[in-house]
């Protein structure tokens, strides 16, 4: 898994499920779990908690490898130094 965007869409797309799927999850839009994806905006903290408490749920469900799990680091991206 190569970047956070990807690493999301990869994740789900490894367990199956559509933007829709974790939309409907997370209560958020799927134009929001898509955007997030695609790097076109950026995960605020409230938002990267529900995603990622929908992966953990996902990731125990399938049995998903620690080391291939969603990250808040891959959500997150720190501030940048001024």
């Amino acid at each position: 898994m190569q970047n956070s965007e990807s690493r999301l869409r990869e994740f789900r797309r490894r367990v199956g499920a559509s933007a829709q799927d974790v939309a409907d999850a997370t209560q958020l839009a799927t134009t929001t779990i898509t955007r997030i994806e695609l790097g076109d905006v950026e995960c605020k903290l409230g938002t990267a908690t529900r995603i990622l408490a929908w992966t953990d749920a996902t990731a125990k469900k399938y049995r998903v490898p620690v080391s291939d799990r969603v990250t808040p680091g891959d959500l997150l991206r720190p501030p940048e130094a001024q």
